[in-house]
């Protein structure tokens, strides 16, 4: 993150579309192995994996197209307490859009959001906003978590024409109907 807090929401305002995924593979070792790509936009993705990714720089490719990124950020689901504190922090996100006036505020919580390890302050700061989680819900949301996402998360940077053109074709054969902001 940088120094001036302004730019640091700033920065996470280019709309990134999830009303489809993108499919592309991803090569770990000798193997291409297929991802989703999620939350895109012209600067990158995130995906889910099940195994570690050993190099910052990745290669992937689309049909015939191969393109290389670099990892921005990591996190590794090693547990229900780091999964709820995936959901929590999304469910934060989701919420700050209600504090556009007070950009202290945002900046405040967008921080918060970004730093692991502080699930407590979190889920008290979610009850303030009137969002609670009851204990069978949050059963729930963990189970579901584990059947849909893999170990691992990474978000990817690119700028590349490839991952430009993807991203192109995507948008003119499927508008988007949802949006949601924030960088990889």
């Amino acid at each position: 993150m940088s120094s001036d807090p302004d730019k640091d929401i700033k920065a996470r305002t280019k709309k990134r579309y999830n009303h489809v995924y993108i499919c592309l593979r991803c090569k770990i070792g000798e193997e291409w192995k297929r991802i989703k790509a999620f939350d895109w936009n012209e600067n990158g993705f995130n995906f889910y994996i099940d195994e570690p990714l050993q190099d910052t720089d990745v290669l992937f490719k689309k049909d015939l197209n191969q393109f290389s990124g670099n990892i921005a950020w990591e996190v590794c689901n090693d547990g229900d307490e780091a999964i709820l504190e995936t959901l929590v922090n999304n469910m934060l996100f989701q919420h700050l859009d209600s504090f556009s006036d007070n950009k202290e505020t945002m900046r405040r919580i967008f921080t918060l959001i970004r730093t692991t390890g502080h699930l407590e302050e979190k889920k008290k700061l979610l009850s303030q906003l009137g969002l609670s989680m009851a204990k069978e819900e949050v059963e729930k949301m963990l189970v579901q978590y584990k059947q849909e996402y893999g170990r691992y998360r990474y978000g990817i940077q690119l700028s590349c024409r490839e991952w430009s053109e993807i991203v192109q074709k995507t948008l003119e054969a499927t508008p988007p109907n949802t949006l949601i902001d924030d960088d990889p």
